[in-house]
């Protein structure tokens, strides 16, 4: 008897169990063969960026960066979307690209008061 593949909605329930239980790499792994199925879904390239923030590491959030852009591209007025990215940004200190993902993100109507916050935050660098 063979397995039937999982579909996206499993794999994606299965990825954030590994993500609420700190186990990155596999809520990665599910989250990746996700994106397989449905490559043009933006929100699995967020949680996967976000997976790939848990795991700390410098390749890792390179890689987090690379999935938020992808999130960007399929969804240009996804505020959050450019937060996300900014704050990946942070971790190599380029203030000028965070500040940029900041402001985009603000000229996008939402009720997200903290990228206001974090806008201001960032103009004093």
């Amino acid at each position: 008897m063979s397995k039937r593949p999982l579909s996206e909605k499993e794999l994606i329930f299965l990825g954030e169990i590994k993500f609420e239980e700190r186990n990155f790499r596999e809520a990665v792994s599910y989250f990746t063969e996700a994106i397989k199925i449905n490559p043009d879904n933006p929100e699995l390239y967020i949680i996967r960026g976000d997976a790939y923030l848990g795991e700390y590491t410098q390749r890792a959030d390179k890689r987090a960066i690379k999935d938020y852009t992808r999130a960007i591209e399929l969804t240009p007025d996804d505020s959050d979307a450019y937060v996300k990215r900014a704050v990946a940004r942070t971790f190599y200190g380029d203030y000028k690209k965070v500040l940029r993902d900041l402001q985009s993100a603000q000229k996008i109507p939402c009720e997200n008061m903290i990228i206001k916050d974090i806008t201001n935050f960032c103009r004093n660098f």
